[in-house]
């Protein structure tokens, strides 16, 4: 008998495509990411597990709600899906499909009230289920979901498809989105398979910017050394605020690799990836240099230069600075003092004094004078409005999530409101708040000191 013939293709056969139904409606309002993630050179980022989970809901007809942060990896996973449905890997109803993105902009464009684009969600959704090849991909799912940036509903259109299996929808939103908009809605749940995008440990990002490593050296015809790896890691978080690992420290890695490049050098070294954060952040990072070295070694005479005696809160002060240099603090905690004496005698003139000879700048110094939080409302102040009650957003968190590595005074403190205490408390156990809006913010990098005039009298 003759040997039956392997033969394989990469992608989809000539005129292959016409064998699904037209979308000539849904093109309007959708763009093909297949096709953009195939012209795109990078490729995706770990998270098999994820990744995974995905395809076994999605083979079943299940529709997915990715759920993670800008960064942990929710559209790497929907392009590795594009990529390997494209080159027919993926079986049954995953083999062959495409990825369409809805643009939300562009789908509300034009529109005169909610009705109107109910119409055009129902046209569009006629069109994906009898095509037979799409797969629809919405990034911000509560935008369509009642956000008050769109202050749009569409679940209601959507609802019946998904339960009839006909319509496949990868939604990704950030976890405060889910909670608030995703979440409530029970009746849209059971139509989906959440598959949660927590951040990684430090082993599995390192196994991920390892792969991608060699991408960005080809990228930038550079070589990218082991210590330049780990730093990415270990300072990504304070890069680029907007995105969490594994995303930032890939940024940090890929504009590292493109300012070497520039520079007509072949390696990217740790102390690249450093400088590159001082860009942003406008502070040392890594070991100290020279200059800074002199300037830690000889704080207490730089200090007493703008601060009449008080030498013991000086010297206290200085050594805490050269242990958070030298990296012998505790690292999930902020450094923080509490300055205890009678009005006029230097307490925050030190603080000030410290922002402007440390940091190099008093703009780095965020001062509350917390006699102005003896109520409840301070931790509105703090932190911003909460869900439904206004955008205020909180000056404290705001203000250390603008710049991580500021000094912090907290002016009389023993007057603040007992909920206020609470929450500085929780900010020198663990050494970070979440807001209102359920944003979370790291002080690890800032210093508190709290004055108080209490118990003046025997100092």
């Amino acid at each position: 008998m003759s040997k039956k013939a392997n033969v394989s293709f990469a992608g989809e056969g000539i005129a292959e495509d016409w064998v699904y139904g037209w979308t000539i409606e849904t093109k309007k309002y959708m763009t093909d990411l297949t096709k953009e993630f195939l012209t795109d050179d990078k490729q995706p980022i770990g998270r098999q597990n994820e990744y995974k989970q995905m395809l076994e809901a999605m083979h079943k007809g299940s529709s997915v709600i990715l759920v993670g942060d800008s960064g942990s990896g929710k559209e790497s996973s929907v392009k590795e899906l594009a990529m390997q449905s494209f080159y027919g890997t993926l079986k049954g109803n995953l083999y062959h499909q495409k990825i369409f993105q809805l643009m939300v902009d562009a789908f509300m464009a034009g529109a005169s009230n909610q009705g109107e684009l109910e119409q055009r969600l129902t046209d569009m959704m006629a069109e994906v289920s009898h095509s037979g090849n799409i797969i629809i991909y919405i990034p911000e799912f509560q935008n369509i979901m009642g956000s008050e940036s769109f202050h749009l509903d569409l679940s209601g259109a959507i609802i019946p498809y998904l339960g009839k299996g006909n319509v496949r929808i990868i939604a990704a939103v950030s976890p405060l989105a889910f909670k608030q908009f995703i979440e409530p809605m029970h009746s849209l749940l059971d139509s989906f398979t959440v598959i949660n995008f927590p951040n990684p440990s430090k082993e599995e990002v390192l196994d991920m910017l390892f792969a991608k490593a060699l991408e960005i050296e080809l990228a930038n015809k550079v070589s990218i050394s082991y210590r330049a790896i780990l730093a990415s890691i270990n300072y990504g978080g304070n890069y680029v605020k907007e995105k969490v690992m594994p995303g930032s420290a890939v940024l940090l890695l890929e504009d590292s690799a493109n300012a070497v490049s520039l520079s007509n050098r072949d390696i990217v070294e740790e102390a690249d990836i450093l400088a590159q954060i001082k860009k942003v952040v406008h502070v040392e990072v890594g070991e100290p240099k020279v200059e800074e070295r002199t300037l830690l070694l000889n704080l207490e005479q730089e200090l007493h230069k703008r601060i009449i005696a008080q030498d013991e809160a000086v010297s206290a002060v200085s050594e805490a600075i050269r242990r958070l240099r030298a990296g012998l603090t505790m690292s999930q905690r902020p450094i923080s003092f509490l300055f205890l004496g009678p009005t006029g005698v230097g307490k925050t003139a030190t603080a000030k004094a410290l922002a402007d000879v440390y940091f190099g700048a008093k703009t780095r110094l965020i001062r509350l004078d917390m006699s102005e939080y003896t109520g409840e409302d301070g931790v509105k102040k703090l932190l911003g409005s909460p869900p439904g009650q206004g955008d205020e957003k909180g000056y404290l968190t705001e203000s250390i999530y603008d710049n991580p590595y500021s000094l912090i005074v907290l002016d009389e403190f023993e007057k603040a409101d007992s909920k206020i205490l609470d929450l500085f408390l929780q900010v020198f156990e663990d050494g970070r708040l979440t807001d209102s809006k359920g944003k979370t913010v790291s002080f690890v990098n800032s210093i508190i000191i709290a004055t108080s005039n209490a118990a003046s009298e025997f100092i």
